[in-house]
């Protein structure tokens, strides 16, 4: 996502099967699930590749040195080759690429036989030899080895790799390349796949046969492993589920390089195996199309091999998925991802009840049945805490937007902090501080970034992806004999808009539902327009958000002035009035529940409407009439309210830029308005639900 900024109304800002106690929901499902509470979890999908069913002539497919390239395809390729290749100064005989499309029983390749030192690619005959010899293995894994030959593959980890091809043996490694049975090592046609050392170990040494290189590939061998694979043809059936397995390894993520690269953005899964030394780039996949997988492989030993790699990788599957010409898929490989939103995925945890606070660790806290809320019972001098257990996330996530209802009495304050971390290594972060409200805690610090990631103003960015959460709550006081805070519901929004992609296909934590019907939501909800314009001048290019939120406040029969709730806005140590969380909470003082969540899909919109749900939307115009009617050229960050859909399914907003309600009751394309909301912001908005009745009086103070 682009760098999002909220510039004065707002700040800057860089832009599953789940196991804790809590409710989770894939995306926000729908406005009446969220005000429920309601959560549902599919069933998770294979740790693996998904595989598609071969004809006859593609399971004898066999790549030999006399096999045929089809004429199109190896046009098509030798095309790309030449003008990628020749555009970055690459000689013709130190770049090879090659692409197999098993399914309709398709190859081409230039240079295949050529060999190039393989750096880190043998590793894939390490893994497959182990296999191959340990029967026991492939029968019934020991999770700490399928988590060593996950490592030696995705991570690719020299001492690890060392450790297997000792047990194995380098003979033996070599004789299972030149066997009969594979042929993966072929002397009479260019070598192949070699391993003749063990990583990170200068003896023994035993050269290839042709060049004497210690760990050596070729596209064609490389191309053939892929496809053995495929054909379940590398040592039996069961081995090759169980080399799926390893190569998918969903929870590591990918380097982020070469046919990575390619498919980012693209929502496409992959299994791979990369290798790099000095000027040396090699890169081996088997990328998942919706329809059909495409076996691919790319050497180059050259400084500027993985634009080379990124390149052609990124136009063949352009080609793949309909490019009519090598040229057309060139321009299309070449343009940036407008839409890269479309891939986002988003969950959320809600936490209000009971049973969700029950397993948290507690200090000075109790769930409060009268009030139906945790109770923080803090006191001068003993402040009071609250931690969640860990949560697990069946996705990995690289950013987190946290939000909280928490009634804080006068003389009272409290701290939010969060920590991600990843199980494979119980790892965590430190606590990061997301933001505070009233008195806050003497002893908190304010640690907002480690070297993993950090808090954005509110909100955990990353550029790196996390399994795992937790948050912390602390309350403090002043008041003498003590008070209670309430903490009535918390939520977290985790989201990946990284478009890395995955070896395999997270779960959704719960299924989508189709549009309500057109009816419910094509309407505008009755939200009272507001001006920040009209408020004071040094105040009325800054307030966009808190004038957002009385709309929607005066909507739930709230009606406060806009400066009232921009005061409770205001962020003193950011001095800003666009901050999400403390948004929500100035809402909840006010006396409607909600939280911060992000959309990708407008079925959960409309849904939202028909349950007659307003949202708080924010939005980033970055050039000039990207929305044709805005009452802005452009905005680095604005918060506008959104009311409904017209008859054509454009959207009715209220936006609060504009002087005149009759001017600022407006009507945005859907597509440009999902541009600049779902790409600009990636969705951000705030769901104020309706007002509670029942809370007393002085928790609202």
């Amino acid at each position: 996502m682009p760098p999002f900024a909220r510039r004065h109304c707002q700040r800057t800002r860089v832009a599953g099967s789940i196991r804790a106690a809590g409710r989770w929901m894939a995306g926000v499902a729908t406005c009446a699930a969220m005000t429920l509470g309601v959560s549902a979890c599919a069933a998770p999908r294979p740790q693996g590749p998904k595989l598609f069913t071969l004809p006859l002539s593609a399971r004898a497919m066999d790549l030999t040195p006399d096999s045929r390239p089809d004429p199109r395809l190896q046009a098509d390729l030798a095309q790309l080759d030449r003008v990628i290749g020749d555009e970055l100064g690459i000689p013709a005989d130190r770049r090879a690429v090659g692409v197999v499309d098993p399914v309709r029983a398709q190859w081409a390749a230039v240079n295949p036989d050529t060999m190039f030192y393989g750096a880190s690619v043998p590793k894939i005959a390490i893994v497959l030899a182990y296999l191959i010899e340990n029967p026991a293995v492939v029968e019934n894994p020991e999770p700490r080895v399928m988590h060593d030959l996950q490592r030696i593959i995705k991570e690719s980890d020299n001492e690890l790799a060392a450790t297997y091809s000792q047990r194995v043996g380098l003979s033996r490694i070599q004789a299972m390349l030149e066997s009969p049975a594979y042929r993966l090592y072929d002397r009479e046609h260019g070598g192949g796949i070699w391993c003749g050392k063990h990583y990170g170990i200068d003896l023994p040494r035993v050269g290839d046969p042709l060049r004497n290189l210690s760990h050596a590939a070729t596209v064609r061998q490389c191309l053939r492993y892929y496809l053995l694979l495929e054909q379940d043809r590398l040592g039996s059936p069961a081995v090759c589920r169980r080399l799926r397995e390893v190569f998918a390894a969903p929870w590591a993520d990918f380097h982020d390089d070469y046919f990575v690269k390619a498919v980012r953005g693209l929502d496409l899964r992959l299994i791979r195996k990369n290798g790099l030394w000095e000027d040396w780039h090699l890169d081996t996949a088997r990328i998942e199309l919706p329809d059909r997988p495409l076996l691919l492989a790319g050497m180059v030993h050259h400084p500027r091999g993985p634009e080379y790699l990124s390149r052609i990788g990124r136009a063949w599957i352009m080609l793949a998925r309909g490019a009519a010409t090598p040229a057309d898929a060139l321009r299309e490989a070449d343009q940036p991802q407008v839409a890269s939103w479309r891939t986002y995925r988003h969950v959320r945890l809600h936490h209000a009840d009971q049973r969700d606070f029950a397993s948290g660790r507690m200090i000075r806290a109790a769930w409060a049945g009268s009030s139906s809320a945790l109770a923080l019972n803090c006191s001068p001098g003993a402040d009071a805490t609250f931690e969640s257990e860990p949560v697990d996330s069946a996705f990995k996530f690289n950013e987190v937007l946290l939000s909280w209802n928490i009634g804080t009495p006068a003389d009272c304050g409290f701290t939010v902090e969060l920590a991600v971390g990843r199980r494979i290594d119980d790892s965590w972060s430190p606590w990061l501080h997301v933001g505070d409200w009233g008195v806050v805690p003497g002893a908190a610090t304010r640690t907002t970034r480690f070297d993993g990631g950090r808090i954005d103003i509110d909100c955990f960015v990353s550029e790196r992806r996390f399994d795992r959460f937790r948050y912390r709550i602390r309350a403090s006081t002043r008041a003498a004999g003590g008070r209670a805070l309430l903490v009535h519901r918390v939520d977290a929004c985790f989201s990946d808009l990284t478009g890395l992609p995955d070896s395999w296909t997270p779960p959704d934590p719960a299924p989508r539902r189709g549009s309500p019907p057109e009816h419910l939501w094509k309407r505008r909800l009755d939200v009272p327009f507001r001006s920040q314009r009209t408020e004071r001048a040094e105040l009325a290019g800054r307030i966009c958000s808190p004038t957002s939120v009385s709309m929607v406040l005066e909507h739930r029969g709230l009606a406060f002035p806009t400066l009232k709730i921009a005061e409770l806005c205001h962020d003193p140590a950011h001095d800003l009035y666009g901050v999400w969380p403390r948004n929500i909470q100035a809402a909840f003082v006010a006396g409607a529940p909600g939280y911060v969540t992000r959309f990708s899909d407008w079925s959960e919109v409309e849904q939202c409407i028909a349950d007659g749900q307003p949202l708080v939307i924010s939005i980033r115009v970055n050039r000039p009439g990207m929305i044709h009617n805005s009452p802005y050229k452009t905005t680095d960050g604005h918060l506008i309210v959104l009311c409904g859909f017209d008859p054509s399914g454009d959207v009715y907003v209220n936006d609060p830029a504009v002087s005149d309600p009759e001017r600022g009751r407006l009507v945005y394309r859907r597509s440009e308005l999902e541009e600049a909301w779902f790409g600009g912001s990636g969705g951000v908005a705030y769901v104020l639900l309706p007002a509670r009745r029942d809370r007393p009086l002085a928790e609202r103070d």
